[in-house]
């Protein structure tokens, strides 16, 4: 009976783990602390493609669980990512959490980086794209799901 109630528990959670395509074009760096031993964090990332009418199709998740990952996202279309942080604290029996949401495109050749942290209750994600042939690396902007839907519609 136990067996059976993990596995109703885990197969009903909606998360699957993200595939990687092509090749690794995106480091993350993950950094978490809550500053409690009793409060534990956290981090993941939601990966969903952007069809040319702005709709959202979920393609995995990646849990941030290693201070560093690298993994493969698809060339020549936008990307939403959305990075999770969860906090629960055990005295209390709290849990919480917050989003980063961003659009990505990601340009064949490309490298990206997101250093991705949580401390002390602020949480902070950065991206930089790294172009090809040592070219000058440039910080990407966040981007909001809104910012594609606007572009579409004119």
């Amino acid at each position: 009976m136990p067996i059976l109630l993990i596995v109703l528990a885990t197969g009903c959670s909606g998360l699957k783990p993200y595939r990687t395509h092509d090749q690794d074009n995106l480091v993350i760096l993950t950094s978490t602390d809550s500053g409690s031993v009793f409060t534990g964090i956290k981090a993941s990332v939601d990966i969903h493609h952007i069809d040319s009418g702005c709709n959202t199709e979920y393609q995995g998740t990646i849990k941030l669980d290693q201070s560093r990952l690298a993994t493969g996202i698809h060339t020549n279309t936008p990307v939403q990512l959305i990075f999770v942080f969860e906090s629960n604290t055990w005295l209390a029996g709290a849990s919480s959490s917050i989003n980063y949401n961003t659009l990505l495109y990601a340009r064949p050749g490309y490298r990206y980086e997101a250093k991705v942290s949580y401390q002390d209750d602020f949480y902070d994600v950065s991206l930089t794209a790294f172009p090809p042939h040592n070219e000058p690396a440039k910080k990407i902007q966040r981007t909001p799901l809104s910012a594609c839907v606007i572009a579409a519609k004119q």
